[in-house]
């Protein structure tokens, strides 16, 4: 089933609108947990494929890899400076800039999602992989 990002108002007056993944009909797509992930990478993927006007993940495609690159070092750059000022409503949004371009970044290079998905699954089931600590990170 195809979903598309639709922009809705908020019910209290003075609020700005919001958007929310709705499906083919309208109708609102529920999403809990990583599930959220996959379904963001299925709409970046869609608009690789389906040039939507306006798109800002459409304008990522268009200026290619080198645009992206650098939207995913500044997010990043972004979230270590909010870490540090131990500022945690910003660094929550910076993580989920970083996390939607890092999905851009996938999809530009024909990374499939469910593969970084495995490495994550494969890293959690390992046991006891503290690695030795090597000279040159005592020292930074």
């Amino acid at each position: 089933m195809r979903y598309r990002i639709e922009n809705r108002p908020r019910r209290e007056r003075g609020k700005p609108q919001f958007s929310m993944l709705v499906n083919a009909c309208g109708k609102p797509h529920m999403v809990c947990g990583m599930n959220v992930i996959q379904d963001l990478y299925k709409i970046v993927l869609e608009r690789k494929q389906v040039k939507e006007e306006g798109s800002y993940t459409c304008y990522l495609f268009e200026k290619g890899i080198d645009k992206i690159l650098k939207k995913c070092g500044e997010e990043s750059a972004e979230m270590i400076i909010a870490a540090k000022n131990a500022d945690n409503d910003e660094l929550k949004n910076e993580i989920a800039d970083l996390v939607y371009h890092v999905l851009v970044l996938c999809a530009e290079s024909g990374l499939e999602w469910g593969e970084v998905e495995q490495v994550l699954r494969e890293r959690r089931d390992k046991i006891g992989n503290l690695k030795q600590i090597r000279e040159t990170d005592r020292l930074t």
